[in-house]
């Protein structure tokens, strides 16, 4: 069976960086994605994986640009772990939409 090609968010740390490392073993191929990932997933140099600077928070025109390219380094995705986010510890009814959207908001909530 050809190896599959896994595109993996939020590989900073955690579940992405561990799901990285778990797919290369299984001698899969990975598009390993984060934001800043020139610092953040530095950790993931010298894995086989390929390294996408990706900000899911982005317009979805940026994001889907960024994608693009990434499906150009295998030609194709099998698996898509869509890992990135945040947690955000709320009562839904004293949360502001902005900050639901992922928008950083002048309340002193931060991502």
């Amino acid at each position: 069976m050809a190896p599959l090609v896994w595109l993996i968010t939020g590989c900073s740390s955690g579940f992405g960086a561990q799901l990285v490392h778990s797919a290369v073993a299984r001698g899969d191929k990975v598009i390993a994605t984060g934001r800043n990932a020139a610092t953040k997933l530095k950790h993931l140099e010298g894995t086989g994986a390929a390294i996408v600077d990706l900000d899911v928070s982005l317009p979805e025109a940026d994001v889907k640009k960024i994608v693009d390219e990434a499906v150009k380094i295998y030609g194709k995705i099998d698996v898509l772990i869509n890992n990135a986010g945040y947690g955000m510890f709320a009562v839904i009814e004293e949360t502001r939409y902005l900050q639901l959207r992922g928008r950083r908001v002048q309340t002193g909530w931060s991502v």
